[in-house]
């Protein structure tokens, strides 16, 4: 038996033609596979900014305590004065 040219081109272009389209079909897949995996990550990324913003708004700064350090510490510093001036008055005494 033997195959002639045309059969022989024949064969082939289908060989071609499925192998093409299984190859198409195969990276459409890892395309799609991908694609949720990077909804899913993007889906986690909205989630972390958010516990992130959370945080942020939680977040007191330095200049902040040490405003409301002095406010709430400004009576005793005002006690403590008048204790000094107190203090000195007595001493000065004869």
């Amino acid at each position: 038996m033997q195959i002639d040219l045309e059969t022989v081109r024949w064969l082939l272009s289908g060989f071609f033609l499925i192998s093409g389209s299984l190859i198409t079909w195969l990276l459409g897949r890892k395309v799609e596979l991908v694609d949720s995996t990077l909804k899913e990550h993007d889906g986690r990324i909205d989630v972390n900014l958010q516990q992130i913003n959370g945080i942020k708004q939680d977040f007191v700064s330095k200049a902040d305590l040490k405003e409301q350090l002095n406010i709430q510490l400004s009576p005793i510093k005002d006690d403590m004065r008048d204790i000094k001036g107190d203090v000195k008055a007595l001493l000065q005494r004869p």
